[in-house]
């Protein structure tokens, strides 16, 4: 729209006037400590479980763990 007032194709920018679009912020959503203790007990015995303790107990998020293990 800048070229277009500058070259003289339109007079005026119309999108000066409209207001500028705002993204919507998500809420991250979060395990209360109850939730956390009833999944861990749901995991016992899992093969999967030692992972499951780590993340829950170390607040890193699956991304972050598997980053990590592929940098070794």
């Amino acid at each position: 729209m800048k070229l277009g007032v500058a070259t003289g194709v339109i007079a005026v920018n119309p999108l000066v006037a409209a207001p500028r679009p705002r993204a919507a912020r998500s809420i991250p959503r979060h395990w209360t400590p109850e939730q956390a203790r009833e999944f861990l007990g749901l995991m016992e015995g899992d093969r999967t479980y030692p992972i499951w303790a780590f993340l829950l107990g170390s607040g890193l998020r699956i991304g972050e763990l598997v980053v990590a293990v592929g940098e070794r």
